[in-house]
C-alpha cells in the first residue's frame, strides 16, 4: 500500500507527491486559533504563504506554477510550527 498522505498534528497533507494542488485537512474537532501556512522552495524562498481561519477544516493550496523539486511546508498555529518536506 503507498501512503499518499503526511500526517503531522491535527493535520493531514495529500497528496504526496503533489502536482497542481496540496490539501490540508484539519482534523482537530476545533481549532482554537487561525492557521498560517507557508510554502518554502529548495533555496528557501517563500513561493505561498496564506492565513485560513479556526473554522476551516479542508483547504487547498493551487500548486501548478511550481516546478517540480523538494518544498517544505509550514503550519503555525497558537505560536507553535510544524514543518514537513513535500515533493512536487
Amino acid at each position: 500500500k503507498v501512503d499518499l498522505s503526511t500526517q503531522l498534528k491535527n493535520v493531514v497533507i495529500y497528496p504526496c507527491p503533489f502536482n497542481n494542488a496540496i490539501s490540508l485537512y484539519f482534523s482537530a474537532t476545533e481549532l482554537e486559533d487561525d492557521v498560517q501556512v507557508e510554502l518554502y522552495n529548495a533555496l528557501g524562498q517563500l513561493v505561498h504563504r496564506s492565513v485560513f481561519t479556526a473554522v476551516d477544516k479542508i483547504q487547498k493550496i493551487a500548486t501548478s506554477h511550481l516546478a517540480a523539486g523538494v518544498y517544505q511546508l509550514n503550519i503555525i498555529q497558537n505560536g507553535e510550527i510544524q514543518s514537513v518536506k513535500l515533493i512536487k
